[in-house]
């Protein structure tokens, strides 16, 4: 019995050696530590390579971002020294969207599942939008138009009606309301990426209107969808209820607005998406008919153009009080030709014999400022000088009322798009 427990006691200590000995082995490696040696210039723009240092201990790997806020961004970098624990890295500064603000340097180095960080702040000037030119949607070809009037021109197999140019994508977006896909071609070469298939069988209507965005397109389909393309391909969409079509529409704050109307064309609603289509979380009823309607900038407010008793009639839908407010009746000799935009609080819209100036408010008479029909109103993002097409030409409407050109097409002007940088 004794020897048993001599054995019994033999065998624990040989375990708790062994134990002690594989305690030792499973050390813990240490804590990394890192620090900023230099960051050659705390005041950056778009196009700088900027370069600095920094000095790790204890590390295995590192990971240089930018921060704001909660926001990560990556850009290009590259090492360009490294000796021993000290390193030199060059940033560079060529993303045309990364914003102008203050930003914070993060370096992070790593040691199995141990990690430390390193923060340097800077202050960042992005590139500056500018205005390139112009997109000309022609019957036989698309033009494209710089601001010397240098042109670039690209035949075309098939009529389009609608032409929509993302600058962030460099893509076009060529759509047609009957027997046409739409297309999505690159920018550069205009080599087709893809086509969406039609909506209706061919001879019949497949869209009512195309609805531009700051780098998409919203296509108000015939058979009650709302498509949205982004990117060159469908990035939302949805169907209305009851049987009921969307026939205008317009973008209020990247959120759509549009007109809806049942199977027989009556009951118009005027009714507002946000940017992922999932539900109208606004509407309201409408009278009369062919609406027009647009946003009035700087505010939640959109501007509605209607027929109603042989007269055509302005109204204001303010969305936060949700009313509808009569601002002014047209006379009943001049059709409503369907084009209307506003620019600060004055209001420019057409008719197809007249352009017309009105101030939003106040109910003030609106005066007749050009002769003829203008359509296809457009903003510019660069500095919200008002655009718009007259016959096959595309203008800018000047502050004392004048009209300045801007670009022309040969043949017939089907659309127009305004070019940017980014």
């Amino acid at each position: 019995m004794t020897g048993l427990k001599q054995f019994i006691r033999h065998c624990f200590q040989h375990a708790l050696v062994l134990a002690l000995i594989t305690s030792c082995s499973k050390e813990e490696a240490p804590y990394p530590a890192v620090s900023f040696t230099y960051v050659d210039a705390v005041n950056v723009n778009f196009g700088d390579t900027l370069r600095l240092g920094f000095e790790s201990s204890n590390s295995t790997s590192y990971n240089l971002s930018l921060l704001q806020g909660s926001r990560v961004f990556t850009l290009p970098q590259r090492e360009v020294f490294r000796e021993e624990n000290r390193v030199d890295l060059e940033l560079i500064f060529n993303d045309p969207y990364l914003e102008s603000g203050t930003y914070d340097l993060r370096l992070q180095v790593e040691n199995a599942d141990k990690g430390a960080s390193a923060f340097s702040s800077l202050r960042y000037t992005g590139l500056a939008l500018a205005q390139r030119g112009f997109a000309l949607l022609g019957e036989t070809s698309l033009e494209l138009v710089d601001n010397n009037q240098n042109r670039i021109s690209f035949p075309l197999q098939s009529p389009y009606d609608a032409l929509k140019v993302s600058s962030r994508d460099s893509l076009i977006y060529l759509a047609a309301f009957a027997d046409e896909p739409v297309e999505v071609r690159r920018l550069k070469d205009f080599q087709l990426v893809r086509e969406l298939p039609l909506v209706q069988a061919p001879g019949f209507r497949n869209y009512y209107q195309f609805i531009k965005s700051v780098e998409g397109l919203y296509l108000l389909r015939t058979d009650g969808d709302i498509d949205y393309l982004e990117e060159g391909t469908v990035q939302a969409s949805t169907r209305l209820s009851a049987g009921r079509t969307a026939r205008a529409g317009c973008v209020l704050n990247e959120k759509l607005v549009v007109v809806s109307y049942d199977q027989a064309g009556l009951n118009p609603q005027l009714e507002f998406y946000n940017s992922s289509l999932n539900g109208v979380f606004q509407s309201y009823p409408l009278s009369g008919s062919n609406h027009v309607i647009f946003p009035l900038q700087g505010n939640q407010d959109i501007g509605v153009l209607l027929r109603r008793n042989s007269k055509w009639e302005l109204h204001i839908y303010n969305s936060a009080s949700q009313t509808l407010s009569l601002e002014y009746i047209g006379n009943d000799q001049i059709p409503l030709a369907g084009s209307a935009t506003a620019q600060s609080q004055l209001l420019m819209f057409s008719t197809d014999q007249e352009l017309y100036r009105a101030f939003v408010f106040g109910s003030s008479v609106p005066i007749a400022i050009q002769s003829g029909m203008h359509e296809n109103f457009q903003l510019s993002r660069f500095d919200q000088g008002l655009y718009l097409q007259k016959a096959n030409t595309v203008y800018r409407l000047n502050l004392d009322n004048n009209l300045q050109f801007a670009a022309s097409k040969f043949d017939a002007l089907q659309d127009y798009d305004i070019l940017y940088n980014k």
